[in-house]
């Protein structure tokens, strides 16, 4: 789920799945950071990891409920943030419909 955005090359989330984001999300989002020219950044409670390390993005501890901000460095990158978005906000595809 969006909750907000700072400006174009920022995003807040919300972590949604049951497990939270666990090391299988973490790889996810680290492949698709690795698609991304500049740098990907994801922070909670002002701790900022290297989006493109699955070990740094599992230090974050991100259980259901929390919220996170994905940033980028290049504007070309977009498409990048807005993948990772698609991942945070679909639960990583562990979401069932009822």
């Amino acid at each position: 789920m969006e909750t907000s955005q700072a400006s174009p090359l920022e995003k807040e989330l919300e972590i949604v799945n049951e497990l939270g984001l666990h090391a299988r999300c973490a790889a996810m989002i680290a492949m698709a950071a690795e698609k991304a020219r500049g740098d990907v950044r994801i922070s909670r409670n002002g701790h900022e990891v290297d989006g493109g390390s699955t070990l740094d993005i599992l230090s974050l501890d991100c259980p259901r409920g929390t919220r996170i901000k994905i940033r980028i460095t290049d504007p070309n990158d977009q498409p990048v943030l807005e993948d990772i978005c698609g991942l945070v906000a679909r639960g990583f595809g562990e979401i069932r419909e009822p």
